[in-house]
């Protein structure tokens, strides 16, 4: 272990979504506690590092576009992203780190290039992470990890900073939400008629574009869900969603016969954790704003289907979290362009309807009326 006073720059690596992001913070808040002096460096996607942006864990984020994460090969030959690239490259290769951090799985080879890479340019005499299936043959420190071992990412992460003394017993990720993002989140509540004391539920239908199967239990299904939860609580429904996720929100939004507040593509990804906050309960797809759900604390059901419930499901029983999924004998899936996608069929509204009314029953929701002409609520 390293002595405080000799750690002065540490930069670490967590490219990839949202999701993936949050699930960091624990780890980060650990590493803050015992290194505060130490400048942190963080390297991630461009919108997946806004969310943290602002967390006193981290004094620098430097934004990557993740190709390999996209999957687009068009984005490797993006003139503007190709220059922002090689400038951030040139000014990590200048800076002389102390430790290197990446907290990815390995769980193929492509997954290590990029450990490996940023690891190399950071002239960091100590490179610590995780060894996937004994991928980590780049690091100095090497910490056991089985991808598909049911353990949640927080836990993982935190077994990577344990090594250099950053033990802590608090798992609560976090996100950083500006105070001019819950003035914008006040007045969306304002247009619908929603008090400030009142509580609603959001249902977040879309998911990553690159996982299409992530977002394929049916909208009709989302729409009975949210029709039978106002109808028999009278409450009112928010549907969110990011610009690429409007058509399958507005699908969602024409079939519900009460008619819902649907705000897909007009926020901000700290924005739209503002308005999460405000949600009594947050029902979504496997993707970034289920985690957003869980860090500003709010009762979560989950619905996965292909994902790694294992790693990003697994929440512990304090966090208020429900997972959602059937167990079928392809996962974990071989197929992203899956065309059957039973993982998600064969998940009844009545799954969903029944943890709903668990999470209901337990936090007593409040009537939310909402103003808009042509409702039924």
């Amino acid at each position: 272990m390293e002595p405080n006073d000799r750690i002065k720059n540490i930069l670490v690596l967590r490219l990839g979504g949202i999701g993936e992001v949050i699930t960091i913070t624990p780890a980060l808040r650990a590493l803050y506690n015992r290194y505060p002096d130490a400048c942190v460096t963080l390297i991630a996607d461009r919108e997946s590092g806004e969310i943290i942006r602002g967390l006193p864990y981290v004094k620098e984020i430097i934004a990557f576009k993740d190709v390999f994460h996209t999957w687009s090969p068009w984005d490797i030959f993006d003139i503007r992203s190709l220059k922002e690239a090689i400038g951030n490259i040139i000014r990590l290769k200048r800076r002389r780190f102390d430790l290197f951090i990446e907290f990815h799985n390995l769980f193929n080879r492509i997954s290590v290039i990029k450990p490996m890479f940023f690891g190399y340019i950071s002239n960091a005499p100590r490179r610590i992470g995780l060894n996937t299936y004994n991928r980590g043959f780049f690091l100095t420190d090497k910490v056991p990890d089985n991808r598909f071992e049911f353990k949640h990412q927080i836990d993982r992460f935190l077994d990577v900073v344990k090594v250099i003394g950053c033990e802590t017993d608090n798992r609560w990720t976090e996100v950083s939400i500006l105070e001019e993002d819950r003035e914008y989140a006040k007045r969306i509540f304002k247009e619908y008629g929603i008090e400030d004391s009142q509580g609603l539920i959001g249902i977040h239908p879309g998911a990553n574009p690159i996982f299409p199967i992530r977002c394929s239990w049916p909208e009709e299904r989302f729409a009975m869900v949210g029709d039978a939860l106002a109808e028999k609580y009278h409450t009112a429904i928010i549907l969110t969603g990011t610009p690429g996720e409007i058509p399958i929100v507005k699908r969602v939004a024409e079939l519900m016969r009460f008619k819902p507040i649907n705000i897909a593509g007009l926020t901000t990804v700290k924005q739209l954790s503002a308005v999460i906050e405000r949600c009594s309960l947050f029902i979504s797809n496997d993707t970034g704003p289920m985690h957003i759900a869980v860090a500003v604390r709010v009762p979560t059901i989950g619905i996965f289907g292909p994902g790694d419930y294992q790693a990003y499901g697994s929440y512990p029983s304090e966090f208020n979290f429900t997972l959602i999924r059937k167990p079928i004998e392809c996962w974990p899936c071989p197929d992203v362009k899956c065309t059957t996608r039973n993982c998600m069929k064969n998940i009844e509204v009545e799954d969903v309807l029944s943890a709903a009314e668990k999470e209901i029953c337990r936090i007593n929701i409040h009537r939310v009326a909402i103003r808009n002409k042509g409702s039924k609520i």
